[in-house]
This record gives C-alpha cells, sequence and structure tokens, in this order.
C-alpha cells in the first residue's frame, strides 16, 4: 500500500441478526474513514432470517459492484472462528476489525482514532470499551479475562473506576478488536481446530501474546454492543450460498485445513473440544491438567475421556500449527511462564483453577500448602 496511513478492513460475521446487522454497516460507514479507504467484507454464517437480504439491493449492491463491501453467505454453519477467517480472505487493510454485527458508534472520529493507536509500532491487537447499549454499562476501569483456565467464564476484572488508558493487557474481547494484517497472517488467521462459538478471541489474543505481539486495550474508544439474549430464534431456510470475488492481493486462503476427528455436536460437547483444544495450545503440562480437572468437574468423566481421545488424534495438528508460528511447545512453556507473571493480577483463572485442584486431590496435607500459596 503507498498511502500514509493503513486502509481498514471491518470483518463481519453474522447470524440472524435481524435488522441489527443493516443498522451497524450504517453506522459504521457514517464515520469519517481513514486516509485509504475502508473496505467491508460480511460472512452471512447460514442464517435463516433473511437479515442480508438487504445488500442484494441499492444502493448496497452498488458498494458490492464496487468492491467496498463483499458478501459472503454459506449454507451450513461455520461459527463464528471459521465465520470470520472466511471473511478475511481477500481483506487488504494494513489492520483488520473484527466485529459483531450489533454494534454503535458513538464517536465520529471513531476510525481515525483507532488507527491512531497502531502508529504505537507495539501496539499489534488492540480492544475498546464495550457497552450495553440497553443499559449503557459500561466495561470502563475492567479488564476483559477469564474465571477459569477451560475458557469457559469471560469476566471482565475492575482495576479502577476511571476508563483504562492505553496499555498492555492479557487478551482483547471478541465483540470488537483490531488486529495488525500481519500478525493475523503469522498466525493463519483465526484458528481452524474451534468449531461452533466460543474461546475464539482469547485463544487468538493469547497465542499472539505467546508469540511476541502485544495486545492493547484503550477505552477511551467506545462502542455499544448489544447482547444475545435480545434475540430472536429462527428456523426458516437459509440463503443460497453466494461468494463476492475477494481481491488476489489480500490475505490469502488457509493453506492449511485443520481435520477434526469429530465433526458436529457429538458425541462429545463442542465447548468441552474447544476447551481442550485451547489447553493444548496454550499451557504447559501443569495448567493443562488444572484444565482438565475443571473440565471432569463440569462435563463426567465419561465425556472428558472421550474427548482426551478426540484431543489425542488431533494433537499432532495442534503441535504442527504451533511449530509453524514459532512457538514449538519448549518456547511456549517458557513464554507463557512469563505471560502469567505479567498479568497475574487479572487473571482469576489461575488462582480458581488451583483452589479447585486443591478441593479435589487426595493429599490433603499437600493441598493446604498449595491453598497457602494462594492470594488472600
Amino acid at each position: 500500500m503507498t498511502s500514509a496511513s493503513p486502509t481498514l478492513s471491518l470483518i463481519v460475521a453474522s447470524r440472524n441478526e435481524g435488522t441489527h446487522l443493516h443498522n451497524t454497516l450504517q453506522a459504521a460507514l457514517a464515520i469519517a474513514p481513514p486516509t485509504g479507504g475502508l473496505e467491508i467484507s460480511v460472512v452471512d454464517d447460514a442464517s435463516s432470517d433473511g437479515s442480508s437480504r438487504f445488500l442484494d439491493h441499492t444502493p448496497w449492491l452498488q458498494q458490492r459492484e464496487a468492491g467496498q463491501i463483499r458478501l459472503t453467505r454459506v449454507g451450513e454453519r461455520l461459527g463464528v472462528s471459521r465465520a470470520r477467517r472466511r471473511g478475511a480472505i481477500g481483506c487488504r487493510g494494513e489492520v483488520l476489525v473484527f466485529l459483531d454485527a450489533h454494534l454503535t458508534f458513538p464517536q465520529e472520529r471513531f476510525w481515525l482514532d483507532l488507527l491512531a493507536r497502531f502508529d504505537d509500532p507495539g501496539c499489534d491487537l488492540l480492544g475498546v470499551d464495550c457497552f450495553d447499549q440497553r443499559t449503557l454499562c459500561s466495561t470502563a476501569g475492567s479488564v476483559y479475562s477469564s474465571k477459569r483456565l477451560c475458557h469457559q467464564a469471560p469476566t471482565w476484572v475492575p482495576i479502577q473506576s476511571e476508563p483504562l488508558p492505553f496499555q498492555p493487557v492479557p487478551f482483547v474481547n471478541g465483540g470488537f478488536f483490531a488486529i495488525r494484517r500481519h500478525v493475523y497472517e503469522h498466525h493463519e488467521g483465526f484458528p481452524d481446530c474451534l468449531q461452533g462459538w466460543g474461546h475464539e478471541d482469547r485463544l487468538l489474543s493469547m497465542l499472539a501474546g505467546l508469540c511476541g505481539y502485544r495486545c492493547w486495550l484503550d477505552q477511551s474508544l467506545r462502542v455499544g454492543h448489544l447482547y444475545k439474549d435480545a434475540f430472536k430464534n429462527h428456523d426458516g431456510v437459509p440463503e443460497q450460498p453466494w461468494q463476492d470475488p475477494h481481491p488476489e492481493d489480500g490475505v490469502a486462503p488457509p493453506n492449511v485445513q485443520f481435520i477434526h476427528a469429530q465433526q458436529g455436536e457429538g458425541p462429545v460437547p463442542l465447548m468441552l473440544l474447544n476447551s481442550l483444544r485451547c489447553a493444548s495450545l496454550l499451557y504447559d503440562e501443569h495448567h493443562f491438567a488444572l484444565t482438565v480437572e475443571q473440565l471432569q468437574h463440569d462435563f463426567g468423566s465419561l465425556s472428558l475421556q472421550q474427548g482426551l481421545d478426540v484431543l489425542a488424534q488431533e494433537r499432532p495438528q495442534l503441535d504442527a500449527y504451533l511449530h509453524r508460528v514459532g512457538l514449538p511447545p519448549s518456547l511456549r512453556d517458557q513464554r507463557l511462564t512469563a505471560f502469567l507473571q505479567q498479568f497475574r493480577t487479572v487473571l482469576p483463572m489461575l488462582d480458581e483453577a488451583e483452589l479447585h485442584f486443591c478441593c479435589t486431590v487426595h493429599d490433603q496435607a499437600h493441598a493446604l500448602d498449595r491453598i497457602r500459596t494462594l492470594p488472600m
């Protein structure tokens, strides 16, 4: 690219959003675009409510024909990780922004100010303040984290009463975050090993941190977010699949496909498998064992063992992925130790996992010693 400022690519994965998708795109385009322009890639993930039909009509169709908006419709549900992965193909922006399809943008200079944060060469991923559109309740002063090592309980850890300034954080929040294109490409996009909806944002951002990239948060930048309990269920038929042409000079299609040892919904719950896949990629032996203990409590011994059997079949692919991104297990373990030390105060999942383990081990004296090491 030759423009002084990077162009921006917005990637929106959408499923049964009603009118929210239309409103989000309209609001995003109403903001002053950055130098070099703005493009939008929309993936309709097998919606059955016709929520992307407006893109087939004026003036949206003209924007698609001009290449400012690209539409992909799929007939079988991908889930958020693979839908985002599909939407990023062909995107040319130096910064990619992954956003939910139910957002508002109250700041007129939002895109310009967002890109200005990437003038700092140490900023590789960026999260913002996502406030609840209905209650106006803000995440300001809190860091996006997780209560559990298995990543099944996201949480916001309060740090101070005021919005947090531009500062490093362990994860970026999934409703809206930006990432440098070369960082996204280094990780081969969103992880294809995840199925369904869940864990994708924390996995990608923590992996980036372990690979030496940095996640930042700036809560002076704000977007309104509508939470999923406001949505209706639909039982209609998805639109016919469609793919607008994408530029060849953008993000390339993935050249490695993850072969799942289990497809679909059974017999092992997808969230159990996703937790095991995340733990296999992110954690050393000790923290993997703590995660397994949590998952056994949540899902029972039979489901857990079935999940571990599936993981054993998939682990060679997960290990190969770590080597491709330059993070073999020995280096991963070393980087993980530094990561946990840096962000210890905003990672309640560490203490929760240790306490849970202490409550389940048979060696009571050993358990008491471990409990004494936890912060009061």
